[in-house]
């Protein structure tokens, strides 16, 4: 939380030096304050703050990429496709490790994607 406060901070005071309040100059304010962190790691104890940014950015582009092509993959199915051929079918995914927020954003995400659904299943072995 420290280094997300920092961040900000950092974040406020370049948008608050710069001529004309944008937000261009928001954007630069946010990648300067990340790459102060970065290079002042040891110092500042943010290893798991750069981490999970960087594994944050990483996921925007995944999630963006396999949202279009979902979307394009959806309309092709259902324009092209009989609908009698069409399997439906399960992906099970273990979330083991990650927070509740993590798993609540995942599932959002795949609710979001068309075509698909999240479900909740236990295993009774």
């Amino acid at each position: 939380m420290k280094s997300f406060v920092l961040h900000l901070s950092i974040t406020i005071l370049w948008l608050l030096l710069s001529d004309k309040p944008s937000l261009g100059s928001f954007v630069v304010g946010i990648f300067i304050g990340f790459v102060l962190l970065y290079l002042f790691q040891p110092a500042l104890q943010s290893y798991s703050y750069i981490y999970r940014g960087i594994a944050f950015f990483k996921y925007t582009l995944i999630f963006t990429w396999a949202f279009l092509a979902s979307s394009v993959n959806v309309a092709w199915i259902s324009v092209i496709r009989d609908p009698q051929k069409i399997k439906s079918g399960f992906l099970r995914y273990d979330v083991t490790g990650l927070s509740m927020v993590e798993i609540i954003i995942l599932s959002y995400s795949i609710g979001l994607t068309p075509g698909t659904t999240p479900a909740d299943f236990e295993d009774n072995d």
